[in-house]
């Protein structure tokens, strides 16, 4: 509803072109895996991630999706895409090798275990460490995703993967 408030009133001041972004998956983070993630293996999918927090992120994912095609159809005038941040992260993680990533899983700055992440140390404190290089990682603190990760993203979406409905940005050479 928010997402539709916002659209209307930019719509009236002229705007046409709009670009929804959606969630990573929140359970694949560090900063959650750390604060609610257990003992119970249940819990975790394939990836590592927690399953109850990737499906809330999953929800919200496809209510903003609900949204962007209820405002296409309304504002014939206008061009309305959705940017899927989440299955365009698990694109990455599931091709962490091909894209130079070594770590998916833990953050470049921070301390702790299991996840290099701890909520009372975090990165920017004094004595917490920062990786040798963060273009490895695609965590950069836990919560945030690192320089190398947010510029791929965007060349993905730029390319028209993961974005609907699909379009291509990129110069042609």
């Amino acid at each position: 509803q928010i997402l539709e408030l916002s659209e209307q009133t930019l719509h009236r001041h002229g705007a046409r072109n709009f670009l929804v972004f959606g969630r990573p998956p929140q359970g694949c983070t560090p900063l959650f895996k750390t604060l609610y993630g257990g003992k119970n293996p249940g819990d975790y999918d394939a990836g590592g991630c927690l399953i109850p927090y990737n499906n809330l992120t999953l929800t919200l994912q496809l209510g903003l999706k609900a949204a962007t095609d209820r405002l296409r159809k309304q504002h014939r005038d206008s061009r309305f895409f959705f940017a899927d941040l989440y299955n365009s992260f698990l694109h990455i993680k599931k091709n962490a090798e091909r894209y130079g990533f070594a770590d998916t899983d833990n953050a470049c700055c921070g301390s702790g275990s299991p996840y290099n992440f701890s909520p009372r140390r975090k990165c920017g404190s004094p004595g917490v460490p920062v990786c040798v290089d963060p273009s490895k990682f695609v965590s950069w603190d836990g919560n945030h995703f690192t320089q190398k990760y947010h510029k791929l993203v965007a060349n993905l979406i730029l390319s028209g993967k993961f974005v609907d409905p699909p379009f291509n940005l990129r110069p042609k050479s």
